[in-house]
């Protein structure tokens, strides 16, 4: 479902003002997006420890208990702060994993030995277009980073050209425009006969 851009601004500051309703409903609009930037920035290493949908959940907690410091005036700054947040928690599961890691009583998680789940047949419509879903961000994990970042900025997180580049040294909008290009040609040729 679309929403509007005003109903958008008009959520964003009533959570501004405090209304915990207003931010719930806001971050729901945005769980999607969250998601795929989540999976996108999600490295190999950390997928074996957890998943995207986890760090999703810590995330929405991490903004709820942030929202003073949001300062988002539209919808692109809201989705700035949110992946700021993104960045964070994965950061510190980073940490938090490697330092395990390192610890002598660590014990990987065997994902053979867990019970399968039994699919509900009411569900198999939203679990095949998770797959799906799964499928194209496995697919901007195997872009090179340069071309991973661009996409991810400009299809996740809503970045105008413009916007990348000024974060990109050296870059023009037009360099990050034929960047994106070549990152969506390249998912194409990946997710080929797959979806």
């Amino acid at each position: 479902m679309a929403f509007s851009h005003s109903q958008t601004l008009h959520l964003l500051d009533l959570a501004l003002s405090g209304d915990q309703i207003a931010l719930s409903e806001l971050l729901a609009r945005h769980k999607g997006r969250v998601l795929r930037i989540v999976r996108a920035r999600l490295g190999p290493q950390l997928r074996q420890f957890m998943e995207s949908q986890d760090i999703v959940q810590e995330v929405f907690l991490n903004a709820l208990q942030s929202v003073p410091q949001l300062e988002a005036t539209d919808e692109a700054k809201l989705l700035q702060w949110l992946s700021g947040i993104v960045e964070n928690t994965l950061r510190n599961k980073s940490d938090y994993h490697g330092a395990l890691k390192r610890s002598s009583s660590f014990e990987p998680f065997d994902p053979g030995t867990s019970i399968p789940l039994r699919v509900d047949p009411s569900a198999q419509d939203d679990l095949i277009s998770r797959e799906r879903q799964e499928l194209v961000d496995d697919a901007v994990n195997q872009l090179p980073k340069d071309l991973r970042e661009v996409f991810v900025m400009r299809h996740y997180m809503g970045h105008s050209f413009q916007r990348i580049a000024e974060s990109l040294p050296g870059s023009t909008a037009n360099q990050v425009r034929m960047s994106y290009r070549r990152a969506r040609a390249r998912l194409v040729r990946l997710l080929e006969g797959k979806l």
